[in-house]
């Protein structure tokens, strides 16, 4: 009933169905929003189970050349994620090193599946 009111209203008036669009008002929107710097906190009901536990492995250490490469590249890095929208979202706190083929070999070592889009080759 207020979708056709709504339909009314607009049609009788630009300026009104340009706010109503403007506010989208009558709209379902199920979209959850959260604000940036937003944190979540989840609390599990039940003991979660783990199928495999992984040995904890250490890469070696980045030689001096290397760590100098890592801090150039990082230097010029956004600092932050940004949404489809170019909004800043999260601090980007992984970072991955190693040549394309490597980092692709260690997801699928561990199991991940990677499409060619995740590896833009």
């Amino acid at each position: 009933m207020l979708s056709g009111t709504l339909a009314k209203l607009g049609a009788k008036n630009a300026d009104i169905q340009k706010q109503i669009d403007k506010n989208k008002i009558g709209q379902v929107n199920t979209a959850v929003e959260f604000g940036q710097g937003t944190d979540l906190q989840f609390t599990l009901t039940k003991a979660l189970a783990v199928r495999q536990v992984f040995a904890a492995a250490r890469p070696r250490p980045l030689s001096q050349e290397e760590l100098a490469s890592v801090d150039a590249v990082l230097a010029g890095a956004p600092k932050r994620a940004l949404s489809k929208d170019g909004k800043p979202g999260d601090p980007v706190n992984l970072v991955v090193i190693g040549s394309p083929q490597e980092v692709v070999q260690a997801f699928r070592t561990d199991g991940a599946r990677v499409t060619s889009r995740a590896t833009g080759m």
